[in-house]
């Protein structure tokens, strides 16, 4: 005969944290919350990879010279050996429109990631400086912002990524 548990009311005192501290003294439907976090992650992972396009990244490669004067690392150190990821992104051309300085390129993209994968391919997560470049589209994207969104309950961790088009694109050629 299975043991009876005693349902709690949720121990609020504790604060407005992870769902396991407030829940933490009360019945729940599962006992263990990391094995359920893995599977949504695992299915989030398989609907990016069987939705998305492939892109490859080129690292940035930090030398820690940081200019103050001009607000940027003096030395742009970029990996020259892509990494192949699958990532979901909206393929739009790039825009041109007539400014009062002349023509400017407003292309910005936004590719969004699983965070796990990200992080087991890259060994690390995403960070401004780092090279986009979509498989399909003749095109460099350089990393300006990564934001992590979340589903915290279920535990899948998407990286909101955008990209502005890399003029300088001939350097990886």
């Amino acid at each position: 005969m299975p043991k009876k548990r005693k349902f709690n009311q949720p121990n609020l005192e504790k604060g407005i944290g992870p769902i396991e501290e407030v829940f933490s003294d009360s019945m729940s439907i599962f006992d263990d919350f990391t094995e359920d976090r893995e599977l949504f992650d695992s299915i989030d992972s398989e609907i990016i990879n069987l939705a998305g396009s492939e892109v490859y990244i080129y690292k940035y490669e930090s030398e820690d010279q940081y200019d103050d004067l001009y607000d940027e690392e003096r030395l742009k150190v970029i990996s020259h050996t892509p990494i192949e990821m699958v990532c979901q992104f909206e393929p739009t051309p790039i825009e041109e429109s007539l400014g009062e300085f002349g023509i400017e390129l407003e292309s910005e993209k936004t590719f969004t990631f699983n965070k796990t994968d990200v992080e087991t391919e890259l060994g690390r997560v995403l960070k401004p400086g780092d090279v986009i470049k979509p498989f399909f589209i003749d095109a460099l994207y350089i990393v300006h912002e990564v934001q992590e969104t979340s589903f915290e309950s279920y535990g899948v961790y998407h990286l909101e990524v955008t990209g502005k088009f890399w003029r300088d694109a001939d350097i990886l050629k």
